[in-house]
């Protein structure tokens, strides 16, 4: 998502004025209702099933660990951040993926990127910028308000829309989804975030929902907070 793509995402802009946060866009608590993009039931209140909080320090100090001694983007041969196949496989059965058929993955890992300590990801697509197709999985060691700012930069004509935001895990976990222009595909991300660390799926393609990056990203947070984890 992030990580591979810095020219297309680099630069954080200079913080422009935030929309009203009408779900907490910031992450504090709220409720995620349906999907920005989606036709869901628009102010329905999310589950209030009890998750248990993970442990962030250990998943902080591996992905630390992991990009001692990168300097700036790294190749790497495989993901070591979480199964990337199972991401595809969850979008895949929401959100027609035909267009990344026979695309390659490509792992990237940066020591420092744009004000984050620490970014590692993961995705495959055409690498054409917020004009091209694009999956990913990204873990980073930073803030919200950083990662507003990226995406913010990533696609400069349009908007982002009313984030959704429920407590989860131990942290926060935000969607949100960007309608695309003539010049800029659709794109739909979903966070979880707690303690400085971040895990993002997010999905650049036609069609593309909260929903499914959600889905996505439920499914493959346990695995990667335990995979840094183990690396710490």
């Amino acid at each position: 998502m992030l990580v591979h793509q810095v020219p297309t995402r680099s630069s954080l802009m200079p913080r422009r004025p935030r929309r009203p946060v009408a779900c907490a866009f910031a992450l504090a608590a709220a409720t995620l209702v349906s999907a920005c993009g989606d036709g869901g039931d628009g102010g329905a209140v999310a589950s209030t099933t009890t998750v248990e909080p993970a442990d962030t320090t250990a998943a902080r100090s591996g992905l630390y660990a992991m990009v001692v001694g990168y300097d700036g983007v790294t190749p790497l041969d495989t993901c070591p951040i979480g199964d990337f196949e199972v991401v595809t496989l969850v979008l895949t059965s929401i959100v027609d993926m035909s267009v990344f058929s026979g695309a390659s993955v490509s792992y990237n890992g940066a020591r420092e990127m744009q004000g984050f300590k620490g970014a590692i990801g993961c995705s495959k697509g055409d690498l054409n910028g917020p004009a091209g197709t694009d999956v990913g999985l990204t873990v980073l060691g930073g803030g919200t308000a950083e990662f507003l700012d990226l995406m913010d930069g990533s696609h400069k004509t349009a908007d982002w829309g009313v984030p959704k935001v429920e407590d989860y895990l131990g942290g926060r976990l935000t969607s949100m989804c960007v309608e695309g222009s003539d010049t800029e595909m659709p794109e739909c991300a979903s966070w979880w975030e707690a303690d400085g660390l971040m895990v993002v799926v997010n999905l650049r393609v036609g069609g593309t929902t909260a929903g499914a990056t959600k889905a996505a990203l439920e499914t493959v947070l346990p695995d990667v907070l335990a995979t840094l984890a183990a690396k710490g």
